[in-house]
């Protein structure tokens, strides 16, 4: 009786009359319908008029209902086999909360989760810039940009446009092999990773060093802003190199990737 059941309310609430007359309140729908019909365990038979009306209504409900033997189930309505799969609820809040923010963000395990999660946060405007910080009503000195004091440091500035970034991106990109794109923010460089050529195992690494040197140059701008510590755009971009060639090499399956090609390019890995 207090199962939502026929409709989308209960036995309860769609018959509060004859609920009165029940005697056990929290009876199961099978301890009254099965297969030989329905039995009631009524205080009394329905006699107000209020009651024959429900009881009309009811008999209506479940004269046409035929009990199923099969034991109930779970049931995913938002794939396709009905069963619960993690990559089907991300590529649905990928669509739902960035479709108007930017790019697929692509969470492939060469990446650390933390890097993923990062150029999540960073595509929906969410890491601690110093713009976002003061929006949130932490107070600073200027919100300018601690490495070149050029413009309001916000996520697409810091990560992009700084021209120690824009510098890491240059040698970062050459060093794959393509041409410099111009990124007007993050969402540009997730949508130009999850779209480049037709080669997912190229794609791959372009998507590792792209999310690898967007975690990179936050984590230099941290070093500088709180312990003083600076490195050049070349150091910084063999850092990147350095440790997305780990990633690579021991969280893809049967990597044969060797250092010596790695340096020169990627594409000599292939």
């Amino acid at each position: 009786m207090h199962y939502k059941w026929l409709d989308n309310e209960n036995l309860k609430s769609m018959f509060p009359e004859l609920y009165k007359l029940e005697k056990t309140k929290k009876c199961k729908i099978r301890d009254r319908i099965n297969t030989g019909g329905i039995t009631w365990e009524w205080k009394s038979s329905p006699s107000s008029s209020s009651q024959a009306c429900e009881f009309a209504e009811l008999a209506l409900k479940v004269e046409s209902f035929l009990p199923n033997s099969q034991p109930d189930r779970w049931v995913c309505s938002i794939s396709g086999d009905g069963v619960y799969h993690v990559n089907v609820v991300r590529e649905l809040i990928d669509t739902v909360g960035l479709s108007n923010e930017g790019g697929k963000i692509d969470w492939i395990p060469e990446v650390p989760t933390k890097v993923r999660c990062f150029v999540w946060r960073a595509v929906l405007n969410g890491i601690p810039t110093a713009c976002a910080l003061q929006k949130r009503g932490i107070n600073f000195n200027s919100v300018m940009c601690s490495y070149c004091d050029l413009e309001r440091e916000d996520t697409d500035h810091a990560l992009i446009k700084c021209p120690m970034a824009a510098k890491v991106w240059e040698e970062m990109l050459r060093w794959f092999g393509i041409p410099h794109p111009q990124f007007g923010n993050i969402s540009d460089v997730v949508r130009f990773c999850s779209t480049w050529g037709r080669c997912l195992k190229k794609r791959r690494d372009l998507i590792s060093i792209c999310y690898g040197t967007a975690w990179l140059i936050w984590r230099a701008r941290c070093n500088f802003i709180f312990n003083k510590i600076q490195v050049s755009p070349n150091q910084l971009a063999g850092n990147i190199q350095s440790m997305v060639f780990s990633w690579i090499k021991h969280r893809r399956v049967n990597c044969s990737y060797k250092w010596i090609d790695w340096c020169s390019s990627p594409s000599y890995c292939m």
